[in-house]
């Protein structure tokens, strides 16, 4: 059995002294989703993703969606009580997440059908009478999780390919649930598997744009002109083998490397809301 334990420390003349632990939770042994991103409030509590506890290729099952498991949520931590609440739940592997205005984001790492960036007001986190869901896991009575904008099946753990994506979610099977802010595919054209790596939000360094994600294996940043809180974007609209076929709202895909928006062959024409990448800066 192994645990996770939260620590807070006194600096005094440039050492960290006097270690006490206030909050800890128990995580599975070998391989899996830790989740790990954090940070902490004006008022002292830390909001803390945890993964959902299983290994690559599953769904998320039952934990991600259980109100009495930590598993798959980000939880509001006080350490001057030393509890934790559940803030929100139908979170997958969340390590990267930050703070901005009145907003919090976060980077959740994809199965093989969507990669996601999450944003919601800060203020329907902390109140935890309600606990806002993101759609991982399976609730009671269905047989599919939700990863980004489609419905997945159970899955195989350590399965190639898994867990399967079964295809768009419909307005039904989406009422109650939150959209990623941006979505994009785990899989493209001559890139076998990568993910999501980290985010930036910056309203000094960026004028034209809200948010700029990278992409783990192909060295891309992705970027969209909008970061709302109540009505959240889609991002790329991807289908389940990860191909591209509409970009009604985010920004280009661009070359870390050169700058450069990629083929057109790979990509579908720029619509209107698109940013160039001359004006990004």
């Amino acid at each position: 059995m192994l645990w996770k334990v939260f620590v807070k420390m006194t600096l005094v003349n440039d050492k960290l002294v006097n270690a006490q632990p206030f909050y800890a939770h128990e995580i599975q042994h070998g391989s899996g989703h830790f989740g790990g991103g954090m940070v902490t409030l004006s008022d002292g509590r830390i909001l803390y993703g945890v993964g959902d506890c299983l290994p690559p290729g599953t769904n998320g099952r039952r934990p991600s969606q259980d109100m009495n498991s930590h598993c798959g949520k980000i939880l509001l931590i006080d350490p001057d009580r030393g509890t934790a609440e559940v803030a929100l739940k139908g979170i997958r592997n969340p390590q990267v997440m930050t703070v901005h205005k009145d907003k919090l984001m976060w980077a959740d790492i994809g199965g093989v059908s969507a990669e996601e960036i999450n944003s919601i007001c800060i203020k329907k986190v902390i109140d935890t009478s309600i606990v806002e869901n993101f759609g991982w896991g399976m609730k009671d009575g269905e047989d599919f999780a939700r990863e980004g904008t489609f419905k997945v099946a159970r899955g195989v753990p350590f399965g190639d390919g898994q867990p399967e994506c079964l295809g768009y979610l419909n307005e039904a099977e989406k009422e109650g649930f939150y959209d990623p802010v941006v979505q994009f595919s785990r899989r493209g054209p001559n890139i076998p598997f990568y993910g999501v790596a980290s985010m930036v939000v910056s309203s000094k360094s960026f004028k034209n744009f809200q948010i700029l994600a990278t992409d783990f294996y192909s060295g891309e940043a992705i970027v969209t002109k909008n970061n709302n809180c109540e009505h959240d974007e889609e991002g790329f609209a991807i289908d389940c083998w990860g191909r591209s076929i509409a970009r009604e709202h985010l920004g280009p895909r661009l070359s870390v490397s050169t700058g450069k928006i990629q083929s057109s062959l790979e990509w579908p024409k720029l619509g209107n809301n698109f940013i160039e990448p001359s004006v990004l800066f």
